[in-house]
């Protein structure tokens, strides 16, 4: 179909308008950045900052066309801070809009446009896969059983010791910054997002081969297998290819459903991580004791079958039973795994692995000093990007907060990551007060 339409397009040269190849290089820039990481944001601020002015660069729009250009796209679409988004057909919703809006000053070449393309689109619709329907149905399901729902309040946010004998936890200054936040009632998934779910997602949006074209270290696939010692077991926790797709994910589902869900504040994932914001060391069953498991770190003592001389070998098993409390991060070639979602004991309010397993997105924007200046009534995080590290492709790359950062121990640890990065986890948040 996407050939179909670009045939479309390129008609439009032989009656003088060249319109519509532009949009199909837009689309294609757009559809290449997100598959690579890049931030191709529909931001005001951001598109006509840092790299994404080289769609314009590329288009070569001139200046009265760039304003009238965006002008009606950022009327048109909600400033949310996400990406292009893409649908199944391969971008065809945007590139419709963008192509409608640039045609705009022409009433006639907008009713040959549509003609041509209701015939165009008419007989190419794809057809759906029952199968894939049913995983579909099957994500959405799971994930409204797996809402656990988190009580309005007030908690003061960071490192605050036990309010008693301890007055800190050992967190770093930046958590010590503590501040009362209020919250409205919300849900958060007991779960952390797992591959079936998350490979379910790319499916439906049509991104499944991009991701798996590529070629990611370490042997990094976009894929969920019934074999339980794969590191791409369905149920194990899942690393979203970039925020953006972690995100995503949550707009999808509440598109399929039409409920509110997103990925949660950085307060909102503190909050219901703590139980309801109580004065503990960590999300674990006691909120007081953390065993990291062995797991894919286990040693045995033994013999060199050579010298006889004591040494110590290591044992690998991905199969091995949980043990501990929690579990940590490898740092060797078995990095790509995770635990199966629920191996370990959840916190008070019934949810699992915020202090282990894998690190975990959240919606705002990474700010060192942020707690100082963060609203007191559900705090939303920075508006815009605060901090962009350095590059790690051809262009700066914004900064997104990272919780359950396990290695540091306590459940106040933060810190950020590169909105590319592709081997971080994550859980989606409902915004209402009711449950679900």
């Amino acid at each position: 179909m996407k050939s179909i339409f670009m045939d479309v397009g390129r008609n439009f040269i032989h009656i003088g308008i060249d319109y519509g190849l532009v949009v199909k290089n837009f689309v294609k820039l757009a559809r290449n950045s997100f598959a690579q990481g890049d931030n191709f944001i529909i931001s005001e601020n951001n598109f006509k900052d840092r790299n994404e002015r080289k769609v314009f660069d590329t288009l070569g729009l001139g200046e009265d066309q760039q304003q009238k250009f965006e002008k009606r796209i950022f009327n048109k679409v909600p400033q949310t801070g996400m990406p292009v988004q893409l649908d199944p057909l391969g971008g065809l919703s945007i590139m419709w809009y963008c192509l409608i809006t640039i045609f705009k000053e022409s009433n006639m070449i907008k009713i040959v446009f549509l003609i041509l393309c209701g015939f165009a689109l008419s007989g190419c619709e794809k057809k759906p896969d029952p199968d894939h329907l049913k995983a579909v149905e099957k994500v959405l399901q799971n994930t409204a059983e797996n809402m656990v729902f988190v009580k309005d309040g007030t908690f003061m946010m960071g490192d605050s010791g036990d309010g008693k004998e301890i007055e800190y936890f050992g967190a770093t200054e930046e958590q010590y910054a503590v501040k009362n936040i209020t919250l409205d009632s919300y849900s958060i998934n007991k779960y952390e997002t797992t591959w079936g779910e998350l490979v379910t997602y790319l499916k439906d949006v049509d991104r499944y081969d991009q991701y798996n074209e590529q070629k990611y270290r370490y042997d990094q696939h976009y894929i969920a297998v019934d074999d339980i010692s794969s590191p791409n077991y369905f149920r194990r926790a899942a690393r979203a290819p970039s925020w953006y797709e972690a995100e995503g994910y949550c707009l999808w589902l509440a598109e399929k459903t039409g409920l509110p869900y997103a990925l949660s504040t950085e307060a909102q994932w503190e909050y219901a991580a703590r139980s309801r914001g109580e004065r503990v060391r960590y999300a674990t069953h006691d909120g007081m004791t953390l065993v990291l498991d062995d797991y894919l770190y286990q040693e045995y003592l033994t013999k060199d079958p050579d010298t006889q001389d004591r040494m110590y070998v290591k044992a690998y098993d991905p199969l091995a039973l949980p043990k501990g409390n929690a579990y940590g991060i490898t740092v060797n070639e078995f990095e790509w795994y995770t635990r199966i979602v629920g191996s370990y004991l959840p916190n008070k309010l019934g949810i699992h692995d915020m202090s282990g397993n894998v690190q975990e997105w959240v919606r705002d924007w990474y700010e060192k000093d942020h707690y100082k200046k963060m609203d007191k009534n559900n705090p939303q995080g920075p508006s815009e990007a605060k901090y962009w590290g350095p590059p790690i492709s051809k262009n700066n790359t914004p900064t997104k907060v990272l919780r359950d950062w396990v290695t540091s121990g306590l459940i106040y640890g933060r810190s950020y990551a590169y909105v590319s990065i592709s081997s971080i986890g994550f859980r989606c948040a409902l915004n209402s007060p009711e449950p679900i």
